[in-house]
Parts: structure tokens; C-alpha cells; sequence
């Protein structure tokens, strides 16, 4: 029973989708891997897997001929993708909020209305984060004043 666990927490681990071209070429990816020996000082000092990976099929993509798409027009498209979200019933808004100085973005759903309101009172007075807040009848984006582009403040007020 030990000698396994002894076994097992020694073991390598590496994804599956990396295993197999690691197997051909006989190579180890390192930033992908993480071994099980001591995982508390890995996890708390050298921190070696961060992120989860998910891989994308971007390349397949990319390589396949126009004609195995779908065309479809422009208006149709906004449509489709841009006036075509849904919340579900059981939640007020959501609200994405970009931090302008650092560019970091977070998500915030909430259920009820008052959450809501006091989240988006305490981003109005901190006037840091632009933000986007989507209901179930619109979307609506808010930007500090002091962040904004002369072009965007132009928007606002064709006359400055």
C-alpha cells in the first residue's frame, strides 16, 4: 500500500492531448507538467502548472477552405451575435469590468437587483474599472471620464 502511494506521488503527470506527441519525439514539455513529490512547496513557492490548459483547434480552422462555411451577412450577423444574448431567468445582470490601469478583467453575476446597484455604485465612485453591464433588456458599457480618449470625449461632447 505505501510502496504505491510512494509510486504514485513520484509519477509525472502530463496532459493527455501533450502525451502523444511527447511519446513520438521522446521529449518532455516542461511547461505543461507537474510532478506530485512534495506538492506543497511546488504549489506554494515554485508554482509550476498555473493554468489549466485547454487546446483549441484554431490551426484546423485556420487550414479549411472558405467554401465548408456558411456565408452570411453583416446586418444578420450583428444580430445573430450582438443582440442575441440571454441571461437566464434566475439572474439579474452581469457585469464585466476592465481595470484601466492594469487591463485586468473580472465577472460579476448577480441574482438579485440590489447587489446589482450597490456593485455599480461602488465602481461610479471608485471611477478606476470601466465596465459593461448586460440585464435582460439591454447592455450598457461606462467608462471613467479621466480614461477616455480625446476621440471618445468628442463622442460625448462634439462642441470640447
Amino acid at each position: 500500500m505505501t510502496n504505491t502511494s510512494v509510486l504514485w506521488q513520484k509519477m509525472t503527470w502530463k496532459l493527455h492531448t501533450e502525451q502523444i506527441p511527447c511519446a513520438r519525439s521522446g521529449t518532455t514539455p516542461p511547461s505543461r507538467t507537474c510532478t506530485l513529490t512534495n506538492t506543497q512547496t511546488q504549489t506554494d513557492v515554485t508554482d509550476l502548472m498555473t493554468k489549466k490548459y485547454f487546446p483549441n483547434n484554431y490551426d484546423r480552422i485556420a487550414k479549411a477552405p472558405a467554401s465548408w462555411f456558411m456565408s452570411i451577412e453583416y446586418d444578420d450577423f450583428m444580430d445573430w451575435k450582438m443582440n442575441g444574448w440571454d441571461i437566464p431567468e434566475s439572474h439579474d445582470c452581469i457585469i464585466r469590468t476592465i481595470n484601466c490601469k492594469t487591463g485586468k478583467i473580472k465577472e460579476f453575476v448577480y441574482q438579485q437587483h440590489k447587489s446589482a446597484r450597490n456593485k455599480v455604485k461602488k465602481l461610479i465612485m471608485e471611477q478606476e474599472e470601466e465596465f459593461v453591464i448586460a440585464t435582460h433588456d439591454h447592455i450598457q458599457h461606462m467608462k471613467p471620464y479621466k480614461y477616455l480618449t480625446d476621440n471618445e470625449k468628442k463622442q460625448i461632447d462634439p462642441f470640447e
